[in-house]
């Protein structure tokens, strides 16, 4: 089954947090101080099948993944996208997964040029992340999709 890929839904970046530095031009986001957080304006996915991929270009320590746009605050400096209630993550440097919490999730670990995938299938409730393509299966299931989720990121 195919997922529709979110590059042609017109998505811009905003920053979230206060407490990081970053810079954002043509969809490269690079931090400059802290643990900031950016999430996607555009829509608030609710039905169907959903994918977006990051390339990283650098050394990098992240939680890449989704949030309910409305409720998603990062609660603090050295936290992001997966450390609360209401987003999940994919943290591929700590091969672990983010929900209000953390659980091991068995990938390699992420080096420069690496692809990682989110997938969000949300007729099933059901995420997903991968490396360079492969990945070891459903991260999250049976989430509140509540009024939508998109995509959110978290990086140093």
């Amino acid at each position: 089954e195919l997922a529709e890929h979110l590059d042609g839904v017109g998505l811009l970046l905003r920053q979230l947090s206060d407490e990081g530095l970053m810079e954002i031009n043509d969809r490269k986001i690079k931090a400059r101080q802290f643990f900031p957080t950016v999430i996607a304006e555009g829509p608030q996915l609710r039905k169907g099948k959903w994918y977006y991929e990051v390339q990283l270009t650098s050394k990098y320590i992240g939680q890449i993944g989704w949030a309910i746009r409305e409720r998603f605050r990062p609660p603090g400096l050295s936290n992001g996208t997966g450390d609360d209630a209401f987003s999940w993550a994919y943290d591929g440097n700590r091969r672990v997964c983010f929900h209000d919490g953390q659980t091991p999730y068995s990938t390699d670990r992420w080096a420069v040029g690496d692809v990682v995938g989110c997938l969000l299938d949300l007729d099933k409730r059901q995420m997903s992340f991968s490396l360079n393509g492969a990945s070891p299966g459903v991260a999250f299931s049976d989430f509140e999709i509540m009024s939508g989720l998109c995509p959110a990121i978290t990086f140093s």
